[in-house]
Parts: structure tokens; C-alpha cells; sequence
């Protein structure tokens, strides 16, 4: 679910040819409240939770939010109250992102369904404000545009953080592993117990260390594995 328009990265098609059995796109939010690029995120995912409620489980939604887009101005135009600095229009949007995801969650834990469900909230990137930017518009960055959070809840795990780097290929291993099932032997992510330990598609596993960045190349290379999990992959073997 993406309120926005289908033909963009493709995603009409691509979803499709993933296995999703229903996509929905701007058409499908007729006379919606739009703010910044597309249809606003508390508009999108209430009607998440109502299509949710209304299929047959278990279900699997992928959502996709849009209106903490850059250039962070949209929910201070809404609201009549843009601020002096790209830094504060990014906080107020954050903000409004912030709530709309507690009430989507707030509404599935009222009605008992986070008891059976796995909420997982991340990011594609960080704010895009680099550095050569942050010069051109004489700021200094501070550190949370560069800070993505992935966000799990609903696993058996006692409540914990964890400040170690991660990655998206690293969520679908911590879900299978709490829902007790086995990861295919070409997914290279990490569990919760191995967090930290990324591997990059350049074949390089990158991990914190006294909150540096440590990367160091390794043996098994993703651009090998990729390729023998599309043509043989029964020489993959068993994990280690």
C-alpha cells in the first residue's frame, strides 16, 4: 500500500511479480487528504488497518510512507508554522510520522491483534542531507539525519535495544527466526543474536566498534551467492 503513483520505481509491476496479491496506489485513495508528494500517512495507514481487519489471516501488509519526504516542509505548510531551519521543518515531520505510526499501533494493541501480529517500522535511507549540502545551506548536520531506526515489535524477546549496525537483510531473518522458521540458506541476514555483523553487496561485513565503522572484506562474496541461489541452488549447501 503506497499512496502514490504505481508506475514509480516500477512498483505496480514489481510487487506483482514478488507475490503480493493486491496493490494499492493513488487510484485507490480517491479525494484523500494529500500532503507533499502523495496521499498523508494518516490516511493511508487507516486505511491499512481497515483493509487488515478485513482479510483473512495471517496477512502480510508491506506500507509505504511518504509524507516525511524531503524537503521536510510539507507538515509545516499544512499546519501554517514553517521553521527557520531544514533542520526544524524535519523534526516537525518526523513528528507528525511519529504519531500516525503510534495510533496505527495503539489501535492494533487496543483491539488485542499485536498479541498475534509483528509490526516491523524502518526507512530506505537516511535524510539525504549530506554533507556538501549542509555546506551550501551553512549548517552543521547533526546526527540524527543520518540515523535510520528499525523498529521490531512483537516478538517473543523481552523488550531490549540494541545499538549495533543493521540492515534490511537483517529483518526478514529476525522474523522467520522468532516465528520458528528456518531461513532459506541464501538469506545472508543476521538474527537478533548476531546483529552487528552486516554484509555489504560490495562483499564487505561492516560492524560497530567503539561507535566506529569497521569494514573488513570477506570470503563469500553476495554477487556468487545471489547468483547460485537463481541457478543452482541446491550447491548451497547447509549454513554453517
Amino acid at each position: 500500500m503506497h499512496g502514490f503513483d504505481g508506475g514509480f520505481w516500477n512498483r505496480a509491476e514489481a510487487h506483482q511479480s514478488l507475490g503480493f496479491d493486491r496493490d494499492f496506489f493513488l487510484p485507490d485513495f480517491p479525494h484523500s487528504e494529500r500532503i507533499g508528494w502523495g496521499v498523508s500517512d494518516e490516511v493511508v495507514l487507516e486505511r491499512a488497518l481497515e483493509t487488515i481487519r478485513s482479510m483473512d489471516r495471517p496477512v502480510f501488509a508491506h506500507i509505504i510512507l511518504l509524507t516525511h519526504h524531503h524537503p521536510y516542509n510539507h507538515i509545516g505548510d499544512v499546519l501554517g508554522d514553517r521553521k527557520a531551519s531544514i533542520e526544524e521543518d524535519y523534526l516537525v515531520s518526523l513528528r507528525y510520522v511519529d504519531a500516525q505510526i503510534r495510533r496505527f499501533y495503539d489501535s492494533l494493541k487496543a483491539s488485542g491483534e499485536m498479541e498475534n501480529s509483528i509490526l516491523a517500522v524502518f526507512s530506505d535511507h537516511d535524510s539525504g542531507i549530506a554533507d556538501r549540502l549542509a555546506q551550501l545551506l551553512e549548517i552543521e548536520r547533526p546526527p540524527f539525519l543520518d540515523l535510520v531506526p528499525l523498529v521490531v515489535a512483537g516478538l517473543e524477546e523481552n523488550p531490549r535495544r540494541i545499538e549495533q549496525l543493521s540492515s534490511l537483510q537483517d529483518l526478514p531473518v529476525v522474523v522467520l527466526h522468532d516465528l520458528g522458521i528456518r531461513p532459506p540458506n541464501t538469506f545472508v541476514g543476521n538474527s537478533i543474536d548476531s546483529i552487528g555483523d552486516s554484509i555489504t553487496p560490495s562483499s564487505l561485513r561492516v560492524r560497530i566498534e567503539n561507535g566506529n565503522a569497521i569494514r573488513e572484506e570477506i570470503q563469500v562474496e553476495a554477487e556468487i551467492l545471489s547468483k547460485l541461489a537463481i541457478w543452482r541452488p541446491e550447491n548451497l549447501g547447509e549454513p554453517q
